[in-house]
């Protein structure tokens, strides 16, 4: 309940992705490699926004530096969330009416929600955040592109 609450996209009739019809795994959940001149553009875009955003905002929080946290904050997370939400979820979201960028939209917000931790400003945050990662998705036709961005995030925010 929570999920399909969370994440429309997994929701969707119950569809599993072998019951999709012409579905590719590569193509439709995005595990292609990306243009490079296309992923520079938007990881130099997410930087700027991720700067501005700690100058205006001055959301992050101290860490304690533990390698395997730090390897499942910026690695495994990022992956996982980007894999979910802008492979399975806005792959799926994309064949339905919303077409490209309604499921950017629709899966930005998802994701934001997915957050629940924090508070109502950094939600707010977190989708404009989705909305970058959902385009860079769309554009590239890779989920490597977002994953390498949130990755970049979350080293900054660990970091500080």
């Amino acid at each position: 309940m929570v999920v399909s609450s969370i994440c429309p996209a997994i929701a969707i009739n119950g569809r599993k992705l072998s019951d999709v019809q012409n579905f590719s795994f590569r193509r439709d959940v995005g595990l292609a490699p990306p243009p490079l001149r296309d992923t520079v553009l938007w990881i130099c875009l997410y930087a700027i926004w991720m700067l501005t955003t700690d100058i205006l905002m001055q959301w992050r929080t101290p860490a304690h530096i533990n390698p395997l946290r730090i390897a499942a904050l910026v690695l495994f997370a990022p992956f996982a969330e980007e894999l979910l939400f802008r492979g399975y979820a806005q792959g799926l979201l994309r064949r339905t009416a919303l077409a490209g960028y309604g499921s950017v939209i629709v899966v930005a917000i998802a994701w934001a929600a997915f957050q629940y931790r924090y508070s109502g400003g950094d939600v707010m945050l977190l989708v404009v955040c989705g909305l970058l990662l959902g385009m860079a998705r769309e554009t590239t036709g890779s989920v490597v592109t977002p994953w390498i961005m949130h990755s970049i995030w979350n080293l900054y925010a660990f970091v500080s």
